[in-house]
């Protein structure tokens, strides 16, 4: 990805690496830079590591098993439109809902777009490390169950690889010039033109779908600045947390309610414009694709 290059040069230019053994020699250097994934380093030897026969059938595990997940989920929600539970908000438009039909549907959302994206990387990973003998680290997590804060949730759980990209490439070189405020918002605002930028690229229109008078009247165009907004208010968000954390309530619930539901609470306040991220993915027919290389359940009439 031309995005993934650009991180790795600013960590390069501002030398925010935290692997010592990316410096160690010249080809560690380039196996770095020019991977995809996050390698595992031994710090012993400054090589990376071998997968275990172990880890690689576990993966496969991993893998098959999201992977019907997600051919589940996606077979259920195609059916009902994307929306099971009924709602009058537009997925692909700006507006915001507390709405309780709204908000289910965009954790059901939620719930296929982890599913999605856990296939996709953890694909990329086993393909381009687990089968060329090495270990990789893991792409996503479990979010959706296991996390504290939203701090937590973008820091440690969801989508690390990309979270330790703009960490280096954005937070750290922004971080030896302003605050850690500034920096937070920086961050995540460049999150959200790296996702602008991915979905233009998602939903290019090629010129031959033009007419004579530059009018493609099936063509999908997302809105733009859709996603900077979005990551710029899931910063947001992370920045008020520490008002919130030293409230009483608060603090008795992250430590005596289990934390499968303390998650749910933290998803919920991203969930009334969680259709900012992928709402473009339905209007514009990306898990309809997505699903050719699925199982795809139907119903027979």
């Amino acid at each position: 990805m031309p995005t993934i290059v650009v991180f790795k040069c600013l960590e390069a230019m501002y030398d925010t690496s935290l692997n010592t053994a990316v410096e160690a020699s010249l080809q560690n250097y380039m196996i770095y830079y020019a991977s995809l994934v996050n390698q595992v380093w031994d710090t012993k030897t400054n090589q990376r590591l071998h997968v275990t026969s172990t880890e690689f059938c576990s993966n496969l595990k991993t893998i098959f098993f999201q992977y019907m997940i997600v051919s589940v989920v996606r077979s259920y929600l195609s059916a009902c439109q994307f929306q099971p539970f009924a709602s009058n908000i537009d997925t692909h438009e700006y507006s915001i809902s507390f709405q309780p039909g709204s908000l289910a549907n965009n954790y059901c959302m939620a719930l296929l777009t982890f599913y999605t994206l856990c296939v996709a990387f953890n694909l990329t990973g086993f393909v381009t490390g687990n089968l060329m003998g090495y270990t990789v680290k893991d792409v996503l997590y479990n979010p959706l169950v296991s996390t504290r804060s939203p701090r937590d949730f973008w820091r440690a759980q969801w989508n690390p690889v990309i979270g330790g990209a703009l960490k280096r490439a954005a937070f750290l070189p922004v971080r030896q010039y302003c605050s850690a405020r500034v920096a937070i918002v920086a961050t995540f605002f460049t999150s959200g033109l790296l996702h602008d930028y991915s979905w233009a690229c998602i939903f290019y229109q090629h010129h031959h779908k033009y007419n004579d008078k530059g009018e493609c009247v099936d063509c999908f165009l997302p809105l733009v600045w859709k996603q900077s907004a979005f990551f710029v208010y899931c910063g947001m968000v992370v920045m008020v947390q520490p008002l919130f954390s030293e409230i009483a309530l608060v603090e008795w619930c992250c430590k005596h309610v289990p934390l499968p539901i303390v998650s749910t609470l933290v998803i919920l306040t991203v969930l009334p414009c969680g259709h900012w991220y992928f709402g473009d993915w339905i209007a514009g027919g990306f898990f309809h694709d997505f699903a050719l290389g699925l199982v795809c359940i139907v119903r027979m009439d």
